[in-house]
C-alpha cells in the first residue's frame, strides 16, 4: 500500500504539471477543444489532489484526517466525474462543438 499512496502522489503531482501546461495552451491559442480540455483538466487535478491528500494521509499516520474529512474528499471525488460529461454537454449546446 505504501508503493500505492507514493504512485498516487506522484501521479497528482505529474497531473498539476499537465494541467498548466494545457490552461496555458488554451489561453495562448484560443480553441475551443483546448479550452475543454483544459476545463476538464482542472476538474480532473482536483479529484486526483484529493487523492493524494487521501495517500499523504495513509503515509504520515502521526496527523490523520478526520473520517469526515475523508468520506468528504471522497464524496466530492465522486461527484466530480460527472463534471466532465457536463461541460462537455454545456458547451455543445452553446455551439462550441462542431
Amino acid at each position: 500500500m505504501t508503493v500505492i499512496a507514493v504512485v498516487l502522489i506522484a501521479l497528482a503531482l505529474i497531473d498539476w504539471l499537465a494541467t498548466v501546461v494545457l490552461i496555458r495552451a488554451a489561453h495562448r491559442y484560443h480553441e475551443a477543444a483546448l479550452t475543454e480540455r483544459a476545463i476538464v483538466s482542472v476538474i480532473l487535478t482536483l479529484i486526483a489532489t484529493g487523492t493524494a491528500v487521501l495517500a499523504a494521509d495513509y503515509l504520515v499516520r502521526e496527523v490523520t484526517l478526520p473520517a469526515a474529512a475523508g468520506t468528504a474528499l471522497l464524496t466530492a471525488g465522486l461527484l466530480a466525474v460527472s463534471l466532465p460529461q457536463i461541460v462537455w454537454a454545456i458547451l455543445y449546446w452553446r455551439g462550441r462543438f462542431r
